[in-house]
């Protein structure tokens, strides 16, 4: 499998779903993180998207946000190119993703010290999602790598930018 080719690209306002984005920004009026997942797949299988409508990356993947919190909670779309493999890294205190379209292996990692360790692995099919909650003010939580086995699409929500996660290179046998 390839790896990525550099940063994966970032893109906002992309011309999306209105109803889609406007959605997205009434999640933080909901109760709970669990209120706001429900809520999104629910919408999600009632507004379908599909890899068509959003950009493609070459060896890599594409985040098309579709709502950002000044200093906080991130809502986006990531198309995932086959065969792109990300670097092993962590995410802020809370993430939920949920796959529309594709398969993607997961491999989840937990902290060792200053390197890291595989604890599992799985495939991601359309219409599964997963959750992570982690410790706040830390981009260290919900540790994994992504490969991607056939071109996919995934909804993302972040409790801060996705993108701060750390990043590990440091694998314990």
């Amino acid at each position: 499998m390839k790896t990525l080719q550099g940063a994966p690209r970032t893109y906002f306002d992309h011309p999306v779903d209105d109803s889609l984005k406007v959605f997205c920004r009434r999640l933080l009026d909901m109760a709970s993180v669990e209120q706001m997942a429900r809520e999104a797949i629910k919408f999600l299988l009632q507004s379908p998207c599909s890899l068509e409508d959003f950009p493609y990356v070459e060896n890599s993947y594409s985040r098309t946000i579709l709502h950002r919190q000044p200093g906080g909670f991130e809502v986006m779309i990531a198309r995932w190119s086959r065969g792109a493999v990300t670097v092993i890294h962590g995410h802020p205190s809370f993430g939920f993703y949920y796959l529309l379209e594709g398969r993607l292996e997961v491999e989840n990692f937990e902290r060792d010290g200053s390197r890291v360790r595989k604890v599992s692995e799985r495939i991601w099919l359309p219409d599964e999602s997963f959750s992570i909650r982690g410790k706040s003010q830390r981009f260290d939580n919900g540790i994994h790598r992504i490969r991607v086995l056939e071109e996919s699409l995934s909804f993302h929500m972040y409790s801060d930018d996705g993108l701060k996660g750390e990043c590990f290179d440091q694998v314990t046998r």
